[in-house]
């Protein structure tokens, strides 16, 4: 079971218990000028990823967890609020990938997400995949925070 809900972006560079995310590795499927991967979770409110424009059809930002990992959420802020849609990937120490949220049906309005992910959702990367959706602006995922158990 997961669930969708709204929350305030402003928690998210402050509230960081057991959060695994922060300063980890990261890769993305592009990166705009000035706006790596890596400014999704250095904790700041300041900075971004965003995907180069020519990275369109779904744009895809990763965190590497180094080790396996037992994830339990993930909260997401963007710059702008618009109806993005989603999917939220795992991929286990073998290198398989297994979506565990998929949003693509989904088209609330919003700028920040929170997802709490199936019990027992182990994984050595994350992945937020971004779904084409009309009318929504560049992305601009401001902080991502993963919160579950340390790697192991």
């Amino acid at each position: 079971k997961t669930n969708c809900v709204y929350v305030p972006p402003e928690p998210f560079s402050t509230m960081r218990p057991n959060d695994i995310s922060l300063q980890r590795p990261t890769s993305a499927s592009s990166n705009a000028s000035g706006h790596t991967s890596r400014m999704a979770n250095d904790g700041s409110a300041e900075t971004f990823w965003q995907p180069d424009a020519t990275d369109a059809v779904e744009p895809w930002w990763q965190i590497d967890f180094e080790s396996r990992c037992t994830v339990t959420m993930v909260r997401f802020s963007l710059i702008q609020a618009s109806t993005y849609r989603y999917r939220i990937d795992g991929q286990d120490v073998s290198g398989n990938w297994t979506t565990i949220v998929n949003r693509q049906n989904s088209y609330n309005w919003s700028s920040a997400f929170v997802e709490d992910l199936p019990e027992g959702s182990t994984m050595r990367r994350l992945r937020i995949v971004f779904l084409p959706s009309p009318g929504q602006p560049p992305i601009q995922l401001n902080e991502v925070q993963v919160l579950g158990a340390p790697p192991q």
